[in-house]
């Protein structure tokens, strides 16, 4: 289950995330969110090459696919769609709590 390789416990504590790092998941959120490698290398600066890479080594990480990839077109898998579940509102309260 995602669950576990996202860092929450069944329990609902909080599980040490060593490996992920918060930029990767920041960009993975920006992906869902434009649906779109490039619209999202771009809002964040970066080369959709590098977007790309970020995606692939956050997906090996958590040892789950997020996005399904054609050349045409973006979708979430079902881990990915219960990642951004998670994760859109709690970034979504970092960026209110820094404005």
């Amino acid at each position: 289950m995602l669950r576990h390789t996202i860092g929450i416990h069944p329990s609902g504590r909080c599980m040490s995330l060593k490996s992920t790092h918060l930029p990767a998941l920041i960009a993975f959120e920006c992906v869902a969110r434009h649906m779109n490698f490039a619209r999202a290398a771009a809002e964040m600066d970066v080369t959709p090459t590098a977007m790309s890479k970020t995606i692939k080594q956050l997906e090996a990480q958590l040892g789950v696919r997020l996005f399904n990839r054609t050349t045409r077109s973006v979708a979430l898998t079902e881990s990915g769609s219960q990642l951004l579940d998670t994760l859109a509102p709690a970034l979504e309260q970092i960026r209110f709590s820094v404005q």
